[in-house]
């Protein structure tokens, strides 16, 4: 939970049946909401977007974790409740991968020669490798492996804290206990690491970012890389287990399900290990 907290803006406060909530004011009343109830939000404005495509089922197909613990996967079923959306079936983030990735490639699968696919999912929080093997109409997965402290916010959370302290012993103002300036710092931060992904050079900027002054970094792909340099140890400490506990297979293909902006020297990282 320490480590969490470090990502929530919002004040933590625990509930009498030992969970957790998130403590607001809103239109100056302070109110108490538990994540079951910020992700049934969320949920319900996903609807509102699938209603406007004349979509209007109230039912859900929802994928977690491969490593939730059955409270965590009820609070995800509880979600879905307060959203107004029945939940058909929940299922790991690991099988819906390999299942789209079947749904979409069985023209190409063979009825007898099995393929093996390695999905590389580096996500906003997590890291996830899993192997699955195809053969038409058959799916099987061999092996997963996650790293839940390992996805694009804890870059983004070394630049904050690099950028930060720059700022805080430059102008003596720390945009680090604004939350405010946290979260258009994080914001800067987020796109310029984006931009990285096709450009040798990006900027963070952010204008009067606190008592009036500015921020302003220039950052280089080289720069980005020597600073995520322990984070590509643990990416491929990752790559390495998920291989262990899949045995040795020829790799017909790698699909890189990605949500936070491509890291460019974590795909040479996988290859070259699985290329060995």
């Amino acid at each position: 939970m320490e480590e969490e907290k470090k990502f929530i803006t919002y004040k933590v406060v625990n509930l009498e049946n030992k969970k957790i909530g998130f403590e607001l004011l809103i239109r100056g009343e302070k109110k108490v909401f538990t994540p079951e109830q910020c992700m049934g939000f969320y949920l319900k404005k996903v609807k509102t977007y699938f209603e406007k495509n004349n979509l209007n089922s109230k039912e859900i197909v929802i994928s977690c974790p491969t490593y939730a613990t059955n409270a965590e996967r009820q609070a995800y079923l509880d979600a879905a409740e307060i959203a107004g959306i029945k939940c058909i079936r929940l299922i790991n983030e690991s099988t819906a991968c390999a299942l789209t990735y079947g749904f979409f490639r069985k023209s190409d699968l063979d009825a007898e020669k099995h393929r093996t696919v390695a999905f590389v999912d580096f996500g906003h929080s997590k890291l996830t490798i899993t192997f699955a093997q195809f053969l038409k109409g058959k799916m099987k997965i061999l092996a997963t492996h996650s790293d839940k402290n390992l996805g694009a916010r804890h870059i983004d959370y070394l630049l904050f804290e690099l950028l930060g302290g720059e700022f805080a012993k430059k102008y003596g103002c720390d945009p680090r206990e604004n939350i405010r300036c946290r979260l258009r710092l994080l914001d800067s931060i987020e796109k310029m690491r984006k931009l990285l992904t096709s450009n040798k050079e990006a900027d963070v900027i952010c204008e009067a970012l606190l008592e009036d002054e500015d921020l302003k970094r220039h950052f280089n792909r080289d720069d980005l890389e020597l600073l995520m340099a322990p984070f590509v140890v643990n990416f491929r400490k990752c790559l390495e287990d998920a291989l262990t506990n899949s045995g040795k297979y020829s790799i017909f293909y790698t699909s890189y399900a990605n949500k936070s902006g491509r890291q460019s020297n974590f795909i040479p990282c996988f290859w070259r290990f699985v290329g060995n």
